[in-house]
């Protein structure tokens, strides 16, 4: 129904489904009423043609318009021409770039470049105008429909450069582009084809680029997405009805499980599940290919192969180690990424092996005699340690902790020791650790090698990540995102709130800077809080601070949440984030216990109104399980907590 020529974004990262969605839109459309012509432009590029990208695009577009669109002899010529100057264009030293076109049609150029693209132009549109000329009553096509699929895999310059040939050559009257691009991309195409740097404070015009060049951005819906549903309905299509085991293990478990691994991605989901397909299919082999690999077996391989789809270093880790079942338990532990930053002769590895083998031993329901376990254990725990440095933990040469990684890992540990709890009584059998050894064994053929264990010896340094979004302060801190709010512009001079304006967090992006969305694109929180004082400057509200003018603005104290009681900054909120994601615990002094205390409320009040259990707490505010409880104990004292249950079962939130 649109004008024409319209430029439609379909945006989102790889895999969230823009394809899916420009097929979809080609199939509503049919062939009877639209032109449809799709270019995927990936393929050009894999055979070594990205160098012409532009010029094999425009002759392949011209190629099916000719054989799908049908247009009459008298217009013949111009296809011939066009597809002729295109091709002498592109055998020219400078070939088709978008910075050509613009200065060639803009005159900026020789005379006989810009008489060239323009005849390409006419030529382009004289073709369009007869084939739409051509509908009858009953028949012919309305309009032309170029689809432009797979932008983002191209380099980023490549896919602004495209974009600038579209928008300067074949951007003419009856044609609507589809393309799939990510904003992303076109920010850093321009950054690398116009040779400045992040950090020169240009990315404005990234984004007047990309409005010029789409006129209606669509971002996927992956918040939106039922991924919980869409791996129920694939287990019931596979295997039948789901039972009461299985049911109840993906009511509890399945959620978390999608959310620590491939989030509301649909391509990662569907690449999860093909490998859970073959590690069943490799495990029955290894065991003659009779039979099924059993209800146990389908739980089990399908949180490993989630986990290899998530962090495929941590499932070849689990598969290296001598008992999976110790480490799956030390992967549950906040304590082992302590260790870390330790020499493996620190004493803190024997303490540490001890208690977690205190743990390990009540829930084995087999015999475990062996004299020299203590020893195994510290043996296998410095192994652990050491893969988890080499491999899950370090970025070039340094060690670094990531915190959110962390996390991860942690979480999906858990779920893992819940599948292979096949009976569901919180005890493990022989018969279940074998099933995990034998749902491993497939790992040499299927995951990414990570070499032979060795017991690392020196010291290291641990940096805990710092970088921060959105999506960050809306997990850690639940009470203060509900519903993902609003963002309100304060003014930190004069406390002055303005409810007029307002912004909407970028809630997608894992570990960013803060961004907001608008329009449907990404823009930096200090981009457009600079935007905001000029124009509140230019209406008169109040000059801007020597400061403001140079850009030298901390963007986060300019910002409240909508409906935030306290009226707490983005600048605030952040230092509670980093409070809480820290990790550093020293509770020796009084000091000390206090700020962890704070730590421990921060998180209780982030998750107002539920009850959780101490290791819960744990996991996410650190220290050891004697300082959480402790921390716990004083907090009841000053009624700033209460619990309920008791022994393991206690649980606590915030009081009131």
């Amino acid at each position: 129904m649109c004008s024409t020529p319209m430029t439609i974004g379909i945006q989102g990262d790889w895999g969230s489904g823009k394809t899916s969605l420009m097929n979809l839109v080609r199939a509503k459309l049919g062939d009877d009423r639209a032109l449809n012509i799709w270019f995927n432009t990936w393929q050009y590029s894999q055979f070594g043609n990205d160098a012409r990208l532009a010029s094999s695009m425009l002759c392949n577009l011209m190629q099916k318009i000719k054989i799908q669109g049908k247009p009459s002899k008298k217009v013949w010529h111009n296809i011939g021409r066009f597809v002729g100057a295109v091709v002498q264009t592109a055998a020219s030293s400078r070939g088709i770039d978008g910075r050509a076109l613009v200065d060639a049609i803009g005159g900026k150029d020789d005379l006989d470049d810009a008489g060239l693209f323009e005849q390409m132009k006419d030529d382009f549109s004289e073709v369009i105008t007869d084939i739409l000329a051509q509908r009858t009553e009953t028949a012919g096509f309305d309009r032309v429909v170029i689809y432009i699929d797979d932008l983002d895999r191209l380099a980023p310059a490549k896919a602004v450069e495209l974009l600038e040939a579209v928008k300067n050559l074949i951007d003419v009257e009856g044609c609507v582009f589809v393309l799939a691009i990510d904003y992303d991309v076109v920010i850093r195409g321009l950054r690398q084809k116009k040779g400045y740097s992040l950090n020169e404070g240009r990315e404005g015009e990234g984004k007047n680029f990309f409005d010029k060049i789409i006129q209606v951005p669509y971002r996927m819906p992956v918040e939106r997405y039922l991924t919980q549903d869409f791996l129920t309905n694939h287990y019931e299509r596979v295997y039948g009805n789901l039972s009461k085991r299985t049911a109840a293990f993906f009511e509890d478990h399945s959620a978390k499980l999608i959310q620590l691994s491939v989030g509301n991605n649909p391509r990662g989901l569907k690449r999860a599940l093909n490998i859970h397909s073959l590690f069943s299919h490799l495990i029955r082999a290894g065991d003659g290919g009779d039979g099924d690999v059993g209800e146990e077996g389908r739980i089990v391989t399908l949180v490993l192969a989630f986990i290899q789809v998530a962090i495929p270093e941590m499932y070849s880790v689990l598969a290296q180690q001598e008992s999976p079942f110790r480490a799956l338990i030390s992967l549950c532990d906040a304590s082992i990424y302590e260790l870390i930053a330790h020499d493996d002769e620190s004493p803190l590895f024997e303490s540490t092996a001890v208690r977690l083998d205190q743990i390990r031993r009540p829930l084995q329901r087999f015999a475990d005699d062996d004299d020299d376990d203590s020893e195994r254990g510290i043996t296998e725990l410095r192994a652990l340690v050491g893969a988890l440095r080499r491999h899950l933990f370090t970025v070039g040469d340094i060690v670094t902790l990531d915190i959110g990684r962390q996390r991860r890992v942690q979480g999906l540990a858990k779920i893992g020791l819940k599948a292979i709890d096949l009976d569901g009584n919180q005890f493990y059998d022989e018969g279940e650790l074998a099933l995990l050894n034998k749902a491993l064994s497939v790992a040499k053929s299927t995951s990414v090698a990570v070499g032979d264990i060795r017991v690392e010896s020196e010291v290291t340094t641990v940096q805990i990540r710092r970088h921060v979004g959105f999506k960050e302060l809306a997990e850690y801190l639940v009470g203060v995102f509900v519903n993902k709010p609003m963002l309100m512009f304060i003014d930190p001079t004069t406390g002055e709130r303005d409810e007029a304006i307002k912004r909407l967090p970028d809630y997608e992006t894992d570990i960013s800077r803060f961004n907001v969305v608008i329009d449907g694109a990404r823009v930096g929180l200090k981009d457009e809080t600079l935007r905001v004082l000029q124009r509140r400057a230019d209406q008169g509200k109040r000059g801007l601070s020597p400061r403001e003018k140079s850009g030298s603005i901390q963007a986060s104290d300019y910002w409240i949440v909508q409906g935030e009681e306290q009226g707490r900054t983005i600048t605030t909120l952040r230092d509670e984030w980093k409070e809480i994601c820290s990790g550093e615990v020293d509770t020796r002094s009084a000091a000390g216990r206090t700020a962890y205390d704070q730590r421990v409320l921060a998180f209780l009040r982030s998750r107002k109104g539920e009850f959780l259990p101490a290791a819960d707490v744990n996991e996410y505010v650190g220290g050891s399980a004697t300082q959480i409880r402790t921390s716990l104990n004083r907090l009841i004292e000053q009624e700033l907590v209460v619990y309920e249950g008791r022994a393991r079962g206690t649980r606590y939130k915030i009081h009131g």
